[in-house]
């Protein structure tokens, strides 16, 4: 592909350019000089104002092979069935444990709360105003 084409294809791919980053881009990506790279900007520019573009070189199709996830998983060694176990296992494990620091720190939470309301009681009507905001 020649030089020229190049360029028109980069301004294909991105028709709302930046000039100053388009011709950084044809500097680096053809290895010319800034000025040769505005003067391929500009060529290609005008080319494409008159529709001489020429023919798009056909892409070559890649070829993809599709893979289940089944069959990945059991490439890896691991059955569906026994990773849906693993899950749930795993997943009931963590909420016993979470219950069980919830039932130990409870009393401990309770109990705070009892002091906290019962120093608020002691306050004086004002300081429990003054403390809620109320002035």
């Amino acid at each position: 592909m020649s030089n020229i084409n190049t360029v028109i294809n980069f301004i294909k791919v991105e028709p709302d350019y930046n000039k100053e980053d388009m011709v950084a881009k044809i500097m680096k990506t053809l290895n010319v000089t800034k000025s040769n790279a505005q003067v391929y900007l500009y060529n290609a520019n005008k080319k494409l104002a008159k529709g001489d573009v020429p023919k798009a070189v056909k892409a070559a199709k890649v070829k993809t092979k599709e893979v289940s996830v089944s069959k990945l998983l059991k490439d890896v060694g691991i059955k569906a069935k026994n990773l849906d176990t693993m899950k749930r296992v795993s997943s009931s494990q963590r909420e016993e444990a979470r219950l069980a620091k919830r039932a130990e720190l409870q009393p401990v939470i309770d109990q705070m709360l009892d002091d906290s309301q019962e120093y608020v009681n002691s306050l004086t009507a004002p300081v429990r105003k003054f403390i809620a905001g109320a002035e």
